[in-house]
């Protein structure tokens, strides 16, 4: 999982998590945060877990850290934490909780 994670590097194809990475990335440099989390909260309390448990994995964890890192995807995802949630997406404001503390 090394070698040739940063798609299109070296010739690498992309993967599922960079499908999710971009998902969860788009609207995060806007003033409302994360698109996702307000059109489809259940997919983005999804998202995060994916990434929070690939990050918790010993086999997976340092290229995950590594790519989130050349991503700057903790520091742009937590300016805009806690997420505003509604009925639908009550579960997310828990996992954010946890996602902080950890």
């Amino acid at each position: 999982m090394t070698v040739g994670f940063l798609s299109g590097i070296l010739g690498s194809a992309r993967t599922c998590l960079h499908a999710v990475m971009s998902a969860l990335c788009r609207g995060v440099d806007t003033r409302q945060g994360p698109s996702c989390v307000r059109s489809a909260p259940e997919f983005a309390e999804l998202a995060y877990r994916l990434i929070y448990v690939l990050c918790g994995d010993r086999e997976t964890s340092d290229p995950v850290l590594r790519y989130l890192r050349t991503h700057d995807f903790l520091y742009r995802h937590a300016q805009h934490l806690p997420f505003a949630t509604t009925a639908a997406g009550m579960y997310l404001s828990t996992t954010q909780k946890c996602f902080i503390c950890c």
